[in-house]
């Protein structure tokens, strides 16, 4: 039994997902594709800049553009062309979303020697990178309150507390929690796991949030499912009583059942958001398919640019035999 917990995150069939891997499942969909009209490759600033926005019928010019090359280089060679157009308000602050504080420093200082540099020789100024978590997050609660006071019950950090009562109260009583009464111990055998365990499923709960939202939808309506239609193994439905018996606890709706409702605000009211025109999204290693729910509801008015590393084309996996890297794999952007 007790080897059951620390497995959950296999629950439901969950499992991180990369950047690539979730956008061309989404782009795969009939409601991508009324607002993705396509994948633009960058070919390198030598050749041409980054391409304009196509228009839509009905719609203007914003979209979200799709930029891949095998080059980091390449990629921000192309970001700095599409800098190099001013804003209409010269003192407004450009945002350029960045994984990472060393990809933050790398960033700046390739697009020092390309904007308004004199013999390759600049500053990089005016610029402010914030993790696209954190963009993607703030843009969505600010054109939900709702959502926003449900991030903020839902926190791990604070929902571990009333999860703990939760798991008191039905691990001794109710037959759906026995598995995990006896993993934390029954009959007055406590095994020091409680807080541990508490921890672990507030921040897995998150991560369905974020990962899952279907999924969760699927349990507030009282259903044991993946989110898919297919139903949830008999050992682990235990999760999803525990999650609604969390959720009547705290008295709010989750952030994944009022994440639709937010993504419409945003996209009928985009002043919500003080984000720019403009907004690029520099080598984001993974978006979760929640996150790129909100980009897809900010590409509505807004151009939005998504920079993507990606391998060569034309390099498989190593085989056996032949195990030597492709001639100029890392230096040849993808067409």
């Amino acid at each position: 039994m007790a080897s059951r917990v620390p497995k959950l995150r296999a629950l439901a069939g969950w499992r991180p997902r990369t950047t690539g891997s979730v956008w061309r499942s989404w782009c795969s969909t009939p409601a991508a594709r009324t607002w993705c009209p396509g994948w633009w490759p960058l070919r390198g600033r030598s050749e041409y800049g980054a391409p304009d926005p196509p228009h839509v019928e009905g719609r203007g010019r914003s979209v979200l553009v799709v930029h891949r090359a095998e080059s980091g280089a390449a990629l921000a060679c192309g970001l700095a062309d599409v800098l190099h157009r001013p804003p209409a308000d010269p003192f407004a602050n450009e945002v350029v979303a960045v994984p990472a504080k060393g990809v933050e420093r790398w960033l700046a200082q390739r697009l020092s020697h390309v904007l308004v540099a004199m013999a390759g020789d600049g500053v990089c100024a005016n610029v402010v990178f914030p993790w696209p978590s954190t963009l993607l997050d703030q843009a969505v609660q600010s054109a939900s309150a709702e959502h926003a006071d449900a991030v903020q019950q839902w926190a791990p950090q604070r929902s571990v507390w009333p999860l703990l009562e939760v798991i008191d109260a039905c691990a001794a009583n109710e037959t759906w929690c026995h598995t995990l009464g006896q993993h934390l111990g029954s009959g007055g055998q406590d095994k020091g796991r409680r807080l541990a365990v508490a921890s672990r499923l507030a921040r897995l709960f998150d991560d369905y949030g974020q990962s899952r939202p279907a999924m969760l939808a699927a349990w507030a309506d009282g259903l044991d499912q993946r989110g898919d239609g297919t139903a949830l193994p008999d050992d682990q439905r235990w999760q999803a009583e525990l999650w609604r018996h969390l959720r009547a606890r705290l008295g709010t709706s989750s952030p994944a059942e009022v994440l639709h409702d937010a993504c419409a605000r945003l996209r009928e009211k985009p002043q919500l958001s003080d984000l720019p025109e403009r907004l690029p999204v520099f080598g984001p290693s993974r978006l979760s398919p929640a996150r790129l729910m909100v980009l897809a509801a900010l590409a509505e008015h807004r151009d939005v640019h998504l920079w993507l590393h990606t391998p060569p084309r034309r390099c498989g996996p190593p085989s056996r035999a032949r195990r030597q890297p492709c001639a100029g794999a890392t230096t040849s952007p993808v067409a």
